[in-house]
């Protein structure tokens, strides 16, 4: 997929970008602006012309992961639960 249909369909909030002369760069809140993206790089504001990106990653949030510990956190949750209301620990 290229940059310009990823970063308007998915909205990261942070890419990493290779360019042709494979300087490197992390570019924050980017966007597709006609011909070139522009984001926050070191804090400042930059824009750099799509054709100068050799290659392009953003990082991606796991749904199979997220899911297994939003599993694991109401398992632990019920758990817990129940054996507070089957202890036989009685408090004077």
């Amino acid at each position: 997929m290229s940059p310009t249909n990823y970063i308007r369909s998915h909205d990261p909030s942070t890419v990493w970008l290779q360019l042709e002369d494979s300087s490197t760069m992390i570019m924050g809140r980017p966007r597709v602006l006609a011909d070139s993206l522009r984001g926050i790089v070191a804090g400042v504001y930059r824009t750099v012309p799509l054709s100068r990106v050799k290659h392009f990653k953003a990082q991606e949030i796991s749904k199979s992961k997220t899911a297994l510990l939003v599993t694991a956190g109401v398992v632990f949750t019920v758990g817990l639960v129940y054996l507070a209301a089957t202890s036989d620990h009685v408090t004077e």
